[in-house]
């Protein structure tokens, strides 16, 4: 029995011990590893604390010395400021000294002025003190004294002055910083070496009344501060770093580092591992990391220094901080290794015991499994125990197995005839031995079948497993198929083989075509060649001609052949021939498209022709033979034809001949084409030369160096030299070598020279050629370079004398300066009188438009519009005289715009309309249809010559009509001309007068201008206006009738609008009535309405007009609108026409519109008590009368705005309530001026300032925020350009709007206030409501009362008109008038929504039980207060139901009425609360999150101005405060304090008097606010 011994590892014991002392290990580890994280982790963040925390001291000191310093700057800047020491040199000086005497941490003290900065400093260094502290000034004067401490002793103090103030940072770079910040900032240089020492700069800015004055400053040594860090480093074992802030190195403590200094981190080997600290100068920082100094790893830990921008960086060894966790960890391990082994022994013993007898089991089993079935194996065992069992059953199981050995041995020999018996029924391999001896006789059975060469028969397989049946068959079946597959094989191959033998005879026959085909082609290719050969060279065309066909035809053996080249004609001539016939001699030339000939030519392909037999036979001298094949062939090159080559042949040529013949004719006709050119060139030349002698203007051609090559007889003769002195000489050297001057002309700089050299094509007009005799000669001259085949060969030079043209020049320029001069005279003289008079005009029409606004009596108030309307006669005539003088000094210009015709009409109806109603006139439009309404041109202009026809109408007409009419005369694809007439029923002319009334300064007569006034210019510019239109213009006239005056104007195409209405009703066939007295007023209304596809009919009366809608609705065909005028003298008028028509029993309901000339606010109102919605005034254009009709109807029409109708009382139509607010400065001299301006803009809701001249007004809005100024250009001491372009100077003006307002009204006065800086240009006198069209412009559109444009940055609303985009559940609220608390709130939708939450959600809405709640107290006042409130509330919400009941209450309380009536009245208002809250609340959009802003510094400037404005605002009880307060809300609460919330609570409580009282309390209690 072999005895194995088991591996220690696979051991029984071993895995015992292994799982008795793995668990115990892994236990004992994570305790160790645990203990350790937690060590190293708390550690670590004592680490980091502790770092911090020491370089928050370290940055703390540093700062405290940092700050010292700039305190000491400060100090010193102050006693300039406020301390009296501003401008007393000396005692300034002493007091620097004292400074650095008594600060022994300073190297310097200095002050620095501005020049000139408390007095001329030339003139304080010729005074005496100057000479005391001369080393306190610079060369010039300027006060600069710099102390310091002298090198050896530092006790000593020394004086000298301040170098390099302008460039340095200690000075500029403060300068800079005041004026960015707008307030004195310190500053604290960048720290560098001097003599050894690490040096930093504190400065602080001298400023006085905000003006910057100068520096005051001191200069620190960081040696103090390296001694701290050495100090820190001895005691706390850690190295410090000092960053400043441009990221250098200014102090540290690590050993051999000095080289650091100064460095900037990014460039040394700190740049990586200081990376992240750098990026935040302002944010502590901690990390571990490995210094590349000395590779160990470091904690590093930064603080930041605040004054000067600094960074401290400390260093401390990671090995001194995890040195105690080490020790810790080795106790640990040891303590754990003693424990292991006690548990190994006591393991060890347990398993000994089990594991001998497991061993002799082993050792039995190993005999066994070895095959030594024969050896005796001892398993005896009488114990009990499972060790025992086992030893049994192996016994048992070798007997069993030596008697199987025995059967296996027998079979091994061959032996079959066995006969097995199991030994039991369970006896597997018993069975299994049986079975396996009777399978293997049955295979040795068919094993010998199989050799006897019987493949037939197949074994049966005892099952599926049997795999040596199934192979067995598998390999009879395999053997079977081998043999038959064999068999086919050999027949195949033999197949094969005939076939190769076929194919190889095949190739070699092939190979032998191909051999003979490359020698011909070979063949074919040399004579190819030799063609090309014998066709170069300078050949002409017959040349190449008869050696092309000479090749062509001993090539191929072609007897009769002719070549035809193109010539000049453009027919195709025979240049060579060969063996032609007789007849055919005389054909020398043929048309393209002519002959077989011409045919090829015209299609350029070969023709091939097979004449009959006999058909064309070629002579011999033996006699003639039949051709059998004609070829002929176009001669085509680089896709040009050149000629033709026709052959005749006696066998038709095969492919290769056909292939080398096209290879021939393309080789001869590039030769052909080469000679062709080369005779053309010839010929140019030749025409070239004659050209160039015949030519009038010098011409003269220069080679690659300069020289001429050729000179025409006109250059000869202006030049004086013959050709044979200038061919072959320097042009330049010989007649361009000097300026008119007679200075030298380099030849580098001569154009003539770049032509030749560089390609350049100059023209030059101004300098001279020098003729032989030696005089210059003026002339114009063209050098163009000639360039042949991309290289620049020379250059052609032409010229002219142009000494004539010079001289006709001269006299032009200087009649050109004798009337510019003239006629800048005449503009200075308008410009001057046009100021000097529109001065005091302006003060005329503003003070009389100020005075129209008081309380005035009817006398009074007709004096006065007697005055403002004389005062805008005479404006009108300057103006007139203006554009007279434009016109003639030709800078009157139009401009191209889209303009929409309706409303240049509509604003002469504007203009016209009241004029000619006062008058008794009636004002018509009649425009054509046809006309579109889009167009391009100037409607300034064409709306100033409609003006001025339809004012001259006006004044000429005593009574009648006036008709404007507007028609389309021709129509293009871009443009049309349409014609515009104004007719009138007034005094007319004579052909007399008609033939000058549009000349300048002319009327029908003297007369006329002293009865109807005028200068006689309008006529005058309109024609003017017309022409520059494209137009022209035109009178029709019969004195005592009336007159036409027509102009015409060509107008651009504008893109096509859409109208914007709702088109919801059909107005097809709708059946309308126009009523008018006035039958052309009748007819136009008619054709716009039929326009319209109304059907229209017409009366003259309103007692016509009842009659026809009786009438009408008698018929069921009633009316649905009539079109009714107002005035129709002598019957009833329009609105009792249309009180009588509404009150008729009608079946379809008749609509009145009245259409009226007089724009009255009481016509209007008594035109809504007859009944009718609407009225229109004269005269109507269709777009409104369409507009009239679909509103009329039922439709939303929303195409037009209405035009505007003046109301009495009404200050402007100009809406400024989005500029509301804004403060204004007004910079005048002329003190009636400043009244005006001042009283107007005031009156509309600005807040004014005014300054006399420009050097007040640079102050003014240095001091305070404007936004806008509006400035005068004439003014005594500075004036307003000047003082423009100052305030344009500083950065922070940039933006602001700057208007001139002067009397300058020429065009030149408007360029140069945009040449200054100014943003527009309002002339005077002022128009109202240009000057508020121009501020709109100009001034943002936003909440006036959260400051002005430069103070603040107040969040602006978004103002929407009433109605636009708020169509929503709240318009549906019955009593809420959603518009009218839009008005109120200057249509901010934002403020309106947040009002209307608050008034649902607050105190507002518990009004009542406030109020029940006070009375019950007796508080009677609070109740009468509380009902007020919401009365206000209720009104400015456009609450009114709630309003109407709140006035009732608050009455009711106030006149102390019974309980029983309040209490009635309290119900009331309780009901409509009841009604409004829950709908306001259900129709509101879900309230947005607030934004918290954080709290901001003080500007108390700016919170001074604030309170003072939501002061004004509370006062006038003006919701607004809310909205104010809000969007200011962090200011004010900074500024108020605690104070805020008092004034606060009661504004979000609409409690405004409260308010109000709370806000003065805190404004007393604060002085900054005071």
């Amino acid at each position: 029995m072999n005895n194995k011994t088991v591996k220690i590892t696979h051991s029984l014991g071993a895995k015992t011990l292994l799982f008795a002392i793995f668990p115990i290990v892994i236990i004992l580890f994570g305790i160790i590893v645990y203990s350790a994280v937690r060590m190293f982790t708390e550690v670590r963040a004592e680490a980091e604390s502790m770092l911090q925390n020491l370089a928050k001291q370290v940055a703390t000191e540093i700062e405290r010395s940092n700050s010292k310093a700039v305190q000491a700057a400060h100090l010193m800047a102050l006693a300039q400021e406020s301390g009296g020491l501003f401008a007393n040199r000396p005692d300034s000086m002493e007091l620097a000294r004292r400074v650095l005497k008594e600060s022994p941490e300073f190297t310097g003290a200095y002050y620095g002025y501005e020049p000139n900065a408390d007095r001329n400093d030339a003139d304080y260094l010729l005074s005496d003190e100057a000479d005391r502290i001369s080393g306190a000034l610079d060369k010039n004067g300027r006060f600069i004294p710099y102390w310091y401490r002298g090198k050896k002793d530092n006790t000593q103090i020394l004086l000298e002055p301040l170098v390099d103030m302008e460039t340095s940072l200690y000075y500029q770079g403060v300068k800079d910083l005041f004026l960015r910040a707008g307030k004195p900032t310190p500053m604290v240089t960048e720290p560098y070496v001097y003599e050894g020492k690490m040096i930093v700069e504190q400065t602080y800015p001298i400023v006085i009344g905000g003006k910057f004055l100068g520096i005051a400053g001191v200069d620190r040594s960081l040696g103090d501060i390296t001694s701290f860090t050495e100090q820190i480093k001895k005691r706390e074992s850690v190295d410090i770093l000092l960053i400043s802030r441009s990221g250098r190195f200014i102090s540290t403590t690590i050993p051999k580092q000095d080289e650091l200094i100064t460095k900037e981190v990014k460039n040394t080997i700190y740049a990586q591992v200081f990376d992240a600290f750098l990026k935040d100068f302002k944010k502590p920082s901690f990390e571990l990391a490995t210094d590349p100094a000395d590779g160990d790893k470091y904690y590093f830990a930064s603080a930041p220094i605040p004054t000067g921008t600094w960074m401290v960086i400390l260093r401390k060894l990671e090995a001194d901080i995890t040195a105690p966790i080490r020790q810790n960890m080795i106790y640990n391990i040891a303590i754990a290794a003693f424990g292991l082994i006690a548990v190994i022994l006591l393991s060890t013993w347990t398993t000994r015991s089990i594991t001998r007898r497991v061993q002799r089991a082993v050792s039995a089993a190993d005999t066994v499994a070895s095959g030594n079935l024969s050896a005796t194996v001892s398993l005896d065992d009488a114990s009990s125990d499972e060790i025992g069992l086992l030893m049994r059953s192996l016994k048992k199981m070798s007997e069993s197995l030596k008697y199987k050995m025995r059967i296996l041995d027998s079979i091994s020999t061959g032996d079959y005839s066995i006969e097995v018996a199991p030994q039991t029924e369970q006896d597997t391999l018993g069975h299994s031995l049986a079975k396996m001896v009777v399978s293997l006789r049955q295979v040795v059975g068919h094993a010998e079948k199989i050799a006897q060469g019987d493949y037939s028969q197949n074994l049966t397989p005892r099952s599926s497993s049997d795999q040596l049946s199934i192979s067995l068959n598998s390999m009879t079946c395999a053997l079977s198929q081998a043999r038959d597959t064999l068999e086919q094989r050999v027949q195949e191959r033999t197949d094969e083989l005939t076939e190769y033998t076929r194919q190889l005879e095949s190739r070699s026959a092939e190979l032998q075509r191909l051999t003979e085909e490359s020698q011909t082609l070979a063949a074919e290719e040399s004579s190819l060649t030799e063609i090309s050969t014998r066709l170069q060279g300078k050949l002409t065309v017959s040349d190449v001609a008869e050696r092309a066909l000479a090749s062509i035809a001993g090539f191929l053996e072609v007897p009769v052949g002719a070549l035809y080249s193109l010539e000049d004609d453009g027919k195709l001539h025979r240049r060579a021939s060969q063996a032609l016939p007789p007849e055919a001699e005389s054909l020398e030339s043929f048309a393209i498209g002519t002959g077989s000939v011409g045919q090829v030519a015209r299609s350029r392909r070969m023709a091939v022709a097979r004449p009959k037999d006999a058909a064309l036979a070629v002579t011999f001298g033996f006699g003639k033979m039949p051709a059998r094949q004609v070829v002929t062939c176009p001669l085509v090159a680089s896709d040009t034809l050149t000629g033709v080559i026709e052959l005749c042949l006696f066998d038709e040529l095969s492919k290769q001949q056909s292939r080398w013949l096209n290879k021939a004719t393309e080789i001869t006709a590039t030769a052909m084409r080469f000679a062709q050119e080369t005779r053309e060139r010839e010929l140019a030349e030749e025409r070239t030369r004659l050209i160039l002698e015949s030519s009038g203007e010098g011409l003269f051609g220069l080679n690659a160096k300069g020289r001429a090559t050729f000179v025409n007889p006109a250059a000869c003769k202006i030049l004086g030299y013959p050709s044979q002195d200038l061919i072959g000489q320097s042009v330049h050297a010989l007649i361009h070598h000097s300026h008119a001057d007679g200075s030298p002309y380099p030849p580098e700089e001569c154009p003539m020279r770049a032509a030749f050299t560089k390609g350049v094509v100059t023209t030059i007009d101004n300098e001279v050629l020098w003729h032989k005799d030696g005089r210059t000669i003026p002339v114009e001259y063209t050098a163009t370079p000639i360039v042949k085949e991309g290289t620049i060969v020379g250059a052609v030079i032409s010229f002219r004398d142009i000494a004539e043209r010079k001289a006709a020049e001269e006299a032009m320029k200087a009649a050109k300066e004798i009337a510019e001069a003239a006629s800048q005279s005449k503009a200075d003289f308008l410009a001057n009188m046009s100021h000097e008079i529109r001065t005091p005009m302006n003060a005329i029409i503003g003070m009389a438009h100020l005075a129209l606004r008081t309380e005035l009596n009817p006398k009074q108030k007709d004096y006065l519009e007697k005055v403002q309307s004389s005062g805008k006669h005479l404006l009108g005539i300057i103006n007139d005289i203006l554009d007279f003088s434009k016109i003639e000094a030709g800078k009157l210009n139009v401009e191209t715009v889209d303009f929409d015709l309706d409303k240049v009409l509509d604003n002469l109806a504007n203009l016209i309309g009241d004029k000619a109603s006062a008058a008794g006139l009636e004002l018509i439009f009649d425009v054509d249809p046809g006309l579109p309404r889009n167009l391009q041109g100037d409607p300034l202009r064409l709306g100033q010559v409609l003006i001025n026809y339809a004012n001259n109408a006006v004044k000429f007409t005593e009574k009648g009509e006036i008709f404007v009419k507007a028609r389309k005369v021709e129509e293009t694809e871009t443009d049309l001309l349409a014609r515009f007439e104004v007719q009138d029923t007034g005094i007319g002319m004579t052909p007399e007068q008609m033939g000058k009334i549009f000349q300048s300064f002319q009327q029908a007569d003297t007369s006329t201008t002293r009865k109807y006034g005028g200068t006689g210019l309008g006529l005058t510019i309109s024609k003017q206006l017309a022409g520059l239109m494209g137009g022209d213009v035109g009178v029709e006239s019969e004195h005592g009738v009336g007159s036409t005056f027509w102009f015409t104007a060509r107008l651009g195409k504008g893109a096509h609008k859409k109208r914007g209405f709702l088109p919801a009703p059909d107005l097809r066939n709708r059946r309308v009535l126009v009523v008018d007295d006035n039958a052309q007023a009748r007819l136009i209304m008619s054709e716009m309405l039929s326009s319209m596809t109304f059907r229209v009919d017409e009366v003259a009366s309103g007692e016509e007009a009842l009659s026809a809608v009786s009438k009408a609705d008698a018929e069921d065909d009633g009316y649905e609108i009539a079109f009714i005028d107002w005035h129709m003298p002598p019957g009833i008028d329009g609105i009792e026409t249309a009180r009588r028509m509404t009150a008729m029993r009608l079946k379809t309901q008749t609509h009145p519109v009245m259409i009226t000339a007089y724009g009255r606010e009481e016509v209007f109102r008594e035109a809504e008590g007859a009944g009718i919605e609407i009225s229109l005034v004269k005269p109507v254009n269709p777009s409104i009368l369409f507009d009239a009709a679909i509103r009329a109807l039922g439709g939303e029409a929303v195409s037009e705005t209405p035009r505007k109708v003046s109301k009495p009382g009404e200050t402007t139509a100009v809406d400024l309530e989005p500029i509301k607010g804004a403060r204004l400065l007004v910079v005048e001299d002329n003190i009636l001026n400043q009244q005006v301006a001042e009283e107007l803009l005031t009156a509309v809701g600005f807040v004014v300032d005014v300054a006399e001249n420009g050097k007040i007004a640079l102050e003014r809005v240095q001091e305070t925020a404007y936004d806008a100024v509006l400035m005068d250009m004439q003014m005594p001491e500075m004036d307003g350009e000047t003082a423009t372009r100052e305030i344009r100077k500083i950065e922070r003006f940039a933006e602001l709007p700057i208007l001139a307002m002067t009397a300058g009204a020429m065009e030149t006065d408007r360029q140069r206030c945009f040449d200054a800086g100014m943003n527009d240009h309002v002339a005077k006198p002022i128009e109202p409501d240009l000057l508020f069209k121009t501020l709109l412009r100009w001034i943002p559109s936003k909440d006036r009362t959260a400051g002005s444009t430069s103070s603040g940055s107040v969040k602006e609303s978004i103002a929407v008109s009433p109605g636009e985009g708020f169509a929503d559940p709240l318009e549906g609220i019955g009593e809420l008038d959603v518009r009218a608390g839009l008005q109120r709130v200057m249509n901010k939708r934002d403020l309106y929504q947040k009002l209307l939450r608050q008034f649902a959600t607050g105190p507002e809405s518990l009004t009542v039980e406030t109020v029940r709640a006070h009375l019950a107290e007796g508080k009677r006042e609070a109740a009468e207060r509380a009902a007020h409130t919401l009365k206000g509330v209720a009104a400015t919400l456009g609450a009114g139901a709630v309003h109407k009941r709140a006035v009732l209450l608050e009455a009711a309380i106030k006149e102390g009425n019974a309980e029983d009536e309040i209490e009635a009245h309290l119900e009331t208002v309780q009901a409509a609360l009841l009604r409004l809250i829950p709908a306001i609340l259900k129709a509101l959009p879900p309230e947005a999150a607030t934004e918290v802003s954080e709290p901001a510094e003080v500007d108390w400037d700016q919170a001074r101005d604030l309170v003072i404005q939501l002061e004004a605002l509370l006062a006038e009880h003006n919701a607004g405060a809310i909205d104010f307060f809000e969007q200011s809300a962090s200011i004010l609460r900074a500024a108020l304090g605690q104070a805020a919330a008092s004034v606060e609570d009661p504004l979000t409580s609409w409690d405004f008097l409260l308010a109000l009282e709370a806000l003065r309390a805190a404004k007393a209690d604060c002085k900054q606010l005071q």
